[in-house]
């Protein structure tokens, strides 16, 4: 037998033996972590699982369910999740306790998307409230500002006041850290200055976690018996925390967007109900819509006036409606004084190659106010205003009156009505 393959029997019995001592040291873990809890009362937690990409989620989620867990090989390809994973009914014997573990793919949480996708998400999986929501950070990649940044928008989602009773961090990674380098790492973390504002939302603490590390592994190394005493006591201390009493935090249904919808009066209220019976069958629409086309197609009487049907919207959008009129009479505004400013050019102008140069100005400038959105379109005005030396105090005193109107003195509307 060559020396590489009695190397390779060699590794895989020592290997054997490393596995066999890990079992028996689990057995003697869970006989005392069993004595230790009620085994009369089945308990259920959620748990939510956050972070950024090889943060730790995937191997936390393993570890939970066994501590026996070997972590994958490290790779420089990132493994793009697109989707919720959600662990159902994983059941720990010697707590007594069942898990529902649904981890987050970093897309949801990062700064270009819309954070409802993290409720849409929750809402089909069938899951809504949490007991613990852990936000995982590795001890390989180390804390970023992205990091940070993406819990913070996360906490600000959720409301904090909601949300932190039930926040805490995972440092994944460790499971070859001894208690001094652990302190030292939780010190580095809370005085860390971007961490401090963080701090406050983390009503459950700072964590630690690790899994059996994949060199290691392979090469049979005597440190994996270390290594699970320390992931089994992480594992033991996270668990004991979901396990205790603590309010759910429920996860909303993300809030639908508001329609809008016209109908005539009197007679003519049958166009509202025809739209509102679309989910009647097919072969009834067309009937309704058949009528509605010969009553619409006659002439409408002076109490058949098209009117827009008024419906109570969220007050969430009430404030938006006030701002949005200020806005189209700020645009009435600048296209009157647009008007002025060049009639006063045009018959200010002395010769006739200067008036048709000004009205060739006239006509481009005409054909952009009407085409440009409101906000350019105020930004140019006013830029091309301020080259009128007549005009300076007089815009810079309205562009003050303005702004004050936007800040929330309505009486101002006088001066753009």
């Amino acid at each position: 037998m060559s020396t590489i393959s009695q190397s390779a029997v060699d590794i895989q019995t020592k290997r054997a033996e490393i596995q066999a001592d890990i079992k028996q040291i689990l057995a003697e873990f869970e006989e005392v972590t069993q004595q230790n809890h009620d085994q009369q009362h089945s308990i259920s937690r959620n748990i939510l699982l956050v972070g950024l990409s090889k943060s730790g989620k995937t191997t936390l989620r393993h570890v939970l369910t066994d501590p026996q867990y070997v972590a994958e090989e490290l790779s420089l390809q990132t493994i793009v999740q697109t989707v919720a994973t959600c662990d159902r009914n994983i059941h720990l014997a010697s707590m007594n306790v069942t898990l529902n573990i649904v981890e987050l793919p970093e897309h949801m949480i990062s700064e270009n998307r819309n954070l409802t996708e993290i409720n849409l998400e929750c809402s089909r999986l069938g899951i809504q409230d949490f007991h613990i929501v852990c936000f995982c950070i590795s001890f390989d990649t180390g804390i970023n500002t992205r990091a940070l940044q993406s819990f913070q928008r996360f906490a600000n989602h959720f409301s904090e006041q909601q949300v932190k009773q039930n926040l805490c961090i995972i440092i994944t990674g460790c499971e070859s850290k001894d208690d001094t380098q652990r302190d030292r790492l939780r010190q580095e973390l809370i005085n860390d200055i971007e961490f401090r504002p963080i701090s406050r939302h983390l009503a459950r603490g700072i964590h630690f976690s690790g899994a059996l590390n994949h060199d290691d592994w392979k090469r049979a190394n005597t440190a994996l018996i270390d290594q699970f005493e320390t992931i089994y006591n992480y594992r033991k201390s996270l668990l004991d925390l979901i396990v205790s009493d603590i309010e759910c935090f429920h996860v909303p249904e993300p809030e639908p967007h508001p329609s809008t919808s016209f109908s005539k009066n009197a007679s003519s209220n049958s166009l509202q109900s025809d739209i509102l019976s679309l989910t009647q069958p097919k072969s009834s629409h067309i009937g309704q819509f058949d009528a509605h086309r010969t009553a619409s197609s006659q002439p409408h009487s002076q109490n058949q006036q098209l009117e827009a049907t008024t419906y109570p919207m969220p007050d969430v959008y009430t404030t938006l409606l006030p701002k949005d009129r200020k806005c189209k009479l700020i645009s009435r505004w600048f296209r009157r004084c647009a008007l002025l400013l060049w009639l006063q050019k045009l018959t200010s102008t002395r010769n006739a190659r200067s008036m048709v140069k000004c009205i060739r100005k006239m006509l481009f400038y005409s054909i952009m106010i009407m085409t440009l959105p409101p906000a350019i379109l105020c930004l140019i005005i006013f830029c091309m205003f301020i080259s009128f030396k007549e005009a300076r105090v007089y815009i810079v005193t309205v562009a003050i009156e303005i702004l004050c109107w936007l800040l929330g003195d309505d009486q101002r509307i006088i001066y753009f009505q």
